[in-house]
């Protein structure tokens, strides 16, 4: 097995990084704050000065630039989980077996 670390960035993408971060943390358009900005916008609307830090920090970061497609896959995986359906949503091929419905029931109640 291999245990090669990934190349490093290309040394234009390192000084531009090193470069703007501050800046970028002083504007609140560090990662940290456009990870909040896409939480905050799956409950709320943004306001302008918000939506304007978040398009411009996607428009700098690549590293950030799938959090919203990925805040509304999460989204839409919540709204499924949480429909009130009594019947559960398994394809009629995909059905527990009895003896992992035990299992999974013994598992549960162990727990605290």
């Amino acid at each position: 097995m291999n245990n090669h670390s990934p190349p490093p960035p290309p040394l234009s993408y390192r000084l531009m990084q090193r470069l703007m971060w501050p800046v970028l943390k002083v504007l609140g358009m560090s990662c940290k704050s456009t990870y909040e900005l896409c939480s905050t916008q799956m409950d709320r609307k943004l306001s302008f000065s918000e939506s304007l830090r978040l398009r411009l920090h996607l428009l700098i970061c690549s590293s950030c630039r799938h959090l919203p497609a990925q805040f509304k896959g999460l989204k839409k995986l919540v709204h499924v989980a949480c429909d009130h359906d009594s019947e559960p949503h398994l394809d009629s091929t995909a059905q527990l077996t009895e003896e992992s419905k035990d299992r999974i029931r013994e598992s549960l109640s162990k727990k605290p």
